[in-house]
């Protein structure tokens, strides 16, 4: 919980009432009344009418993990290509 730590860090304690992994189910809880969250940018094109949708400030200080997975046996060709453009689209940055 990545996002849940950074509020922590800045005294922030949001009490939880749901957690939930799918997007659109976080989405329909949002537009039944149910609370707020925090989604990707491209959760607006899902087209939920009753949801209003804002950006973050400062959102690039927002470390994300990402993590790609695929079939043991499955076609590492496109594996290694998808790896590689999400590489070159967020470089990490290195540390010194």
């Amino acid at each position: 919980m990545v996002i849940a730590g950074r509020l922590r860090a800045q005294g922030v304690a949001p009490e939880t009432v749901q957690t939930l992994s799918h997007t659109h189910s976080i989405l329909a809880l949002v537009d039944a009344g149910v609370g707020v969250a925090l989604v990707p940018r491209s959760a607006q094109k899902l087209g939920y009418a009753g949801v209003r949708f804002s950006p973050l400030d400062e959102v690039d200080s927002f470390d994300v993990e990402v993590h790609l997975a695929w079939r043991r046996r499955g076609r590492l060709g496109v594996v290694d290509a998808v790896r590689l453009l999400i590489q070159e689209a967020y470089p990490v940055p290195v540390k010194a």
